[in-house]
């Protein structure tokens, strides 16, 4: 079964909850246009680790499409 992500939403909500797009590009280190961007197309692979170590958020909260679960549940028989 293929899992479809909003990845702007998901990035939106985390930005939005970490202080808003001027205040995780100062967390970050980062312009404010690049977080923006976040906001419209989803957070890329190569930020997740920045924004880990700032932030405290886990890299599949914002990106669960690049965490798949090793375990999968039983399938019915």
């Amino acid at each position: 079964m293929e899992h479809s992500y909003d990845l702007a939403a998901l990035a939106r909500n985390v930005i939005d909850a970490a202080g808003g797009t001027m205040g995780v590009a100062r967390k970050l280190g980062y312009s404010r246009q690049r977080v923006h961007y976040w906001r419209r197309r989803g957070v890329p692979p190569k930020a997740l680790s920045a924004l880990h170590r700032a932030l405290g958020i886990h890299p599949s909260t914002v990106r669960p499409d690049l965490y798949i679960d090793a375990v999968k549940p039983a399938e019915a028989a």
